[in-house]
């Protein structure tokens, strides 16, 4: 909980909630959010790729390392040629990741408040927006997906900036009270 890598990711899903915000009622923006989704698979399986064929060793441990690093490249430009290519193919498997981790991310949210705000007792309104996002997950992925496109990246965007703002919250109010404890609890 006090590590900077949990600040970072939470600036990343609340700049990523911010801009699904901004952008949810984009036409097709979930088959835009495919098409990104697979030129990042694209990148780094064509420069993988390239430096494959560019390092050259006699090595056996390096063979092999060499031939499993060609198939993920290989599988990674397929993957990710296939989502460029036909986009709303993957669209409803995107909505279905999205509300996935909108109930895993609550949920683990509540397990990190509970475990970090040890030993003390967090309060019940810390565990509000958590619950609400992992609500949220789950009636996103019991509705059909074609009907409410704009609405499922609303409610993600909306989630994952409440799930930011609220574990940043969490980190500075932990950290406070933590730093008035004595050393011996």
């Amino acid at each position: 909980m006090s590590s900077k890598n949990n600040i970072i990711t939470n600036l990343f899903l609340l700049v990523t909630g911010i801009i699904l915000i901004i952008l949810h009622d984009r036409i097709n923006i979930i088959s835009g959010i495919v098409t990104i989704v697979g030129i990042l698979f694209i990148l780094p399986g064509l420069y993988n790729l390239i430096m494959v064929f560019v390092n050259t060793t006699d090595d056996s441990s390096q063979r092999r390392a060499k031939t499993s690093s060609l198939i993920t490249s290989i599988g990674a430009l397929c993957l990710g040629t296939c989502m460029v290519a036909s986009p709303d193919f993957f669209a409803s498997a995107l909505v279905y990741i999205f509300a996935g981790l909108l109930v895993l991310g609550g949920i683990y949210q509540c397990m990190l408040i509970a475990f970090a705000s040890k030993p003390l007792k967090a309060p019940w309104w810390m565990y509000l927006l958590p619950a609400l996002t992992a609500i949220a997950g789950i009636v996103l992925i019991v509705t059909d997906i074609h009907t409410i496109e704009s609405l499922v990246v609303l409610i993600t965007g909306i989630s994952f900036t409440a799930a930011a703002i609220n574990s940043l919250l969490v980190y500075i109010g932990v950290r406070s009270v933590t730093r008035n404890l004595p050393d011996n609890i």
